[in-house]
C-alpha cells in the first residue's frame, strides 16, 4: 500500500475544507493509484465523505456501495463496520428508512461477531433515532437504555456523548426535564466535548429546549446564541438547522413571531433538498405556530398541512412495529454474542491495537514509500506501482536529471544542494496532472509516470517542465548560476517489460545530455 501519502494529502485537504482539491486527489487515488482492495476501500470511504459535503448524496451512496463490493476475508472489521454504518446514515438522510434499518442490523450482527461495542451502540442509536423521528420516544428509549448498559464496555468519549444526547432528546420529548438535565450534565462533564465544537453546541441546543419548555425564555435565547456562535463557521447541517429551529421556537415563545418567520424562512431555504425530511416537518410546524400567533391563519393552516403530510409519509416509511419488536429482539440476542466476543478482545488486549492500527499503518507506509528529503514518492514506490500495472496498460516515463548538479554541491555545499532538490521536486509536482506521479529516482534524478498520454502530450509536458525549471528563481540559493534539466522520454509498448521501458527513457536522457543538456529527447525505438 505504497500510495497512502496521496490519500493522506486528500484527508488533509478535506480537513481544511478544501473540498474540490480533496476530491481531485481522492479520485486520483481510487481510479489510478490504489490497486489493493483495502486501499480502494479507504479511498471510496473518504470519497463518500467529500461528496456528501459537496452535496452529491447519490454519488456518495454509490461510493459506499463500491466500497462494500470490495469486502473480502482480508477486510479489517473496523473498515467493514465504518462503511456499513456510514451507508446507514446516508440512507437515513435520504429517507430510505427500511434500508437504513437493515444496514444497522448488519452493523450490529457483524459488531457482535468481532466484539466491537462502539459500532453495536451506533446501531442501537441509529434504529432508536428512527423511532424518535415518528415520536415513538418510549420505544426509542428502550434501544437507548440497552446502549447505556453496553456503554460501560466502551472507552470512547464520542460514543458516550452521542448516547447521552439521544437520551436527553427523548426525555425532553417525554417532558421529563429533570432526567434530561441529568444526562445533559453527563454530556457537559465529557472531556471529548472540549475538542468537538459540534458536541458543545448540542449542549446549548438541549439546554435551550429545556429552558424554553419550562418558561425560561430569556435564558433559552442566551443558550441558543452561544450554540450559534460555536458553529458560525461550519458544523453539520442537522445541528445548525436544529439550533436555528429552536431559535425560532424561542422567538415564538417570546411573542416575537415576525422575527421567527423571517429566521425560519431563511433557514428553511437552506435545508431544502438535503434529504432530511423530518427537519422539514419541524420547520413547517414552527412556521404554523408563528403565523397563528400573527393571526395569519391561512398561512398557519398551509404549513400545518405540509407538516402533517410529511408526518404521515414518515409513519408510512418507518416500520415502527418491526423496529420495536423484531429488531429489538434480534439485537438483544446479538448482544449476548457481542459481550462474549468483547471479553475475549479485552483479555488479549486487541481492542486498542485495532483502534490504533490504521494510523500506525499509514505512518509506516509514508516512511517506506516517500523520499524523506523531497516528500515525493521514492524508488521503492515506483517499483511497486509499475509492477502492479496491467500488461495492456499504457503509460509513459520522463527521466529527468539536474544538469551539472555535482558543481552545485561542490561550489555551494550539500545543504544548498538539498534545498535545490526540494525546490526542483516542487516545480515538477506543480506542473503535472493529478493523475501523474513524481518520483525521486536517486541523487539528482527524478522520474515522472504519466497515465493516458501520447507522444505529442509527452513532449508538451516535458518542454513545459524544462522551461519552468529554467525560468524559476534560483538566485537565493545559487547566486549567479542558472539551473537547467535534461529530460528523456519513452511511452510503454503493450507488453513491454518495465526494465526495458526504464532503459529506453534513460537512453533518451543520455542523448539529451549529449545534445548539450537543457533539452528533451524522445525514444521511439
Amino acid at each position: 500500500m505504497g500510495n497512502m501519502p496521496l490519500l493522506q494529502q486528500a484527508r488533509k485537504q478535506f480537513k481544511n475544507n478544501n473540498l474540490n482539491e480533496a476530491l481531485v486527489l481522492c479520485k486520483k487515488f481510487v481510479d489510478k493509484i490504489a490497486y489493493r482492495n483495502n486501499e480502494k476501500l479507504h479511498g471510496e470511504l473518504l470519497l463518500s465523505e467529500i461528496l456528501i459535503e459537496l452535496g452529491y448524496t447519490d454519488e456518495s451512496v454509490a461510493s459506499l456501495e463500491r466500497a462494500i463490493a470490495l469486502f473480502s476475508t482480508d477486510t479489517l472489521p473496523d473498515d467493514r463496520l465504518q462503511v456499513l454504518s456510514t451507508l446507514s446514515y446516508r440512507n437515513n438522510d435520504l429517507g430510505l428508512y427500511e434500508q437504513a434499518a437493515q444496514n444497522w442490523l448488519s452493523v450490529a450482527e457483524y459488531s457482535a461477531e468481532v466484539g466491537h461495542v462502539d459500532f453495536f451502540i451506533q446501531a442501537l442509536l441509529g434504529i432508536g433515532s428512527m423511532l424518535e423521528i415518528v415520536a415513538e420516544h418510549s420505544g426509542a428509549l428502550n434501544f437507548f437504555n440497552q446502549a447505556e448498559l453496553l456503554s460501560k464496555k466502551s472507552k470512547s468519549g464520542t460514543t458516550h456523548a452521542r448516547l447521552n444526547f439521544h437520551i436527553v432528546a427523548c426525555y425532553i420529548s417525554l417532558k421529563k426535564y429533570d432526567k434530561a438535565q441529568k444526562y445533559l450534565d453527563f454530556c457537559a462533564s465529557n472531556e471529548t466535548l472540549e475538542i468537538v465544537l459540534e458536541f458543545e453546541a448540542l449542549i446549548h441546543l438541549y439546554k435551550a429546549k429545556i429552558l424554553r419548555q419550562t418558561d425560561h425564555i430569556k435564558e433559552a435565547l442566551e443558550a441558543i446564541e452561544k450554540g450559534n456562535q460555536l458553529l458560525k463557521n461550519g458544523g453539520e447541517t442537522w445541528t445548525r438547522s436544529m439550533l436555528l429551529l429552536e431559535h425560532g421556537n424561542c422567538l415564538i415563545a417570546d411573542n416575537q413571531a415576525h422575527q421567527a418567520v423571517s429566521l425560519l424562512s431563511d433557514t428553511f431555504l437552506g435545508i431544502k433538498g438535503v434529504g432530511l425530511d423530518f427537519l422539514e416537518q419541524k420547520f413547517n410546524d414552527a412556521m404554523s405556530d408563528a403565523y397563528a400567533q400573527l393571526g395569519e391563519f391561512e398561512m398557519a393552516l398551509k404549513h400545518e398541512k405540509v407538516a402533517h403530510a410529511i408526518e404521515l409519509s414518515l409513519i408510512d416509511k418507518i416500520p415502527v412495529g418491526t423496529l420495536e419488536c423484531e429488531y429489538f429482539n434480534k439485537l438483544a440476542k446479538q448482544q449476548r454474542l457481542l459481550l462474549i466476543q468483547h471479553t475475549q478482545l479485552e483479555n488479549k488486549e486487541l481492542k486498542d491495537q485495532v483502534e490504533d492500527q490504521h494510523d500506525m499503518v499509514e505512518r509506516l507506509q509514508h516512511d517506506v514509500f516517500t523520499d524523506p528529503l523531497t516528500e515525493v514518492y521514492n524508488r521503492r514506490w515506483m517499483d511497486e506501482t509499475l509492477k502492479n500495472k496491467h500488461d495492456n496498460e499504457s503509460y509513459a516515463l520522463l527521466m529527468i536529471d539536474a544538469d551539472h548538479f555535482k558543481t552545485v554541491n561542490d561550489d555551494f555545499s550539500h545543504q544548498i544542494g538539498d534545498h535545490v532538490l526540494k525546490r526542483l521536486a516542487n516545480i515538477l509536482t506543480s506542473e503535472i496532472r493529478p493523475i501523474d506521479s513524481v518520483i525521486r529516482f536517486g541523487g539528482e534524478e527524478f522520474v515522472i509516470i504519466l497515465c493516458e498520454t501520447n507522444e505529442l502530450q509527452l513532449m508538451g509536458l516535458a518542454e513545459r517542465i524544462r522551461n519552468a525549471v529554467e525560468v524559476a528563481y534560483w538566485s537565493d540559493l545559487l547566486p549567479g548560476r542558472p539551473l537547467t534539466i535534461s529530460i528523456g522520454g519513452a511511452i510503454r509498448w503493450q507488453g513491454e517489460l518495465i526494465e526495458r521501458l526504464i532503459k529506453r527513457a534513460d537512453s533518451a536522457l543520455y542523448k539529451a545530455k549529449a545534445n548539450g543538456r537543457n533539452c528533451y529527447v524522445y525514444n521511439e525505438e
